[in-house]
């Protein structure tokens, strides 16, 4: 029963520990000339240097979405999704995390306000 207790305990306090450690702010681009430089960073790190940004626009709402490339002539259809990326304000720079996936993209502070 004590050993049931201790390690309720040591539960508790490991998942209020994680639950605690983030200290972002959700964040938008500031404007257009800002979103051609995330948009450029984030391009080089998914390695399609040019792609169309889907809606909602990343000036309104605190995220990015990249939209797949357009189907060939000899396709029908496409299995192809959008990869969104939500932006925040993480100790004093502007990161953009991919929602369904680990990458992450950092770009200068300036790029982007707080909501």
């Amino acid at each position: 029963m004590i050993a049931q207790a201790l390690i309720g305990a040591a539960l508790l306090l490991s998942v209020s520990g994680c639950l605690s450690a983030s200290s972002s702010t959700p964040a938008v681009i500031i404007d257009q000339d800002a979103l051609s430089e995330v948009a450029a960073a984030v391009g080089e790190a998914i390695g399609r240097p040019r792609f169309d940004v889907g809606l909602p626009m990343p000036t309104e709402v605190p995220e990015l979405v990249v939209l797949p490339r357009g189907l060939s002539p000899l396709e029908t259809r496409s299995p192809a999704r959008p990869r969104v990326f939500d932006i925040t304000l993480d100790d004093g720079a502007c990161v953009l995390n991919e929602r369904d996936a680990t990458m992450r993209v950092v770009v200068s502070d300036r790029l982007c306000r707080p909501i």
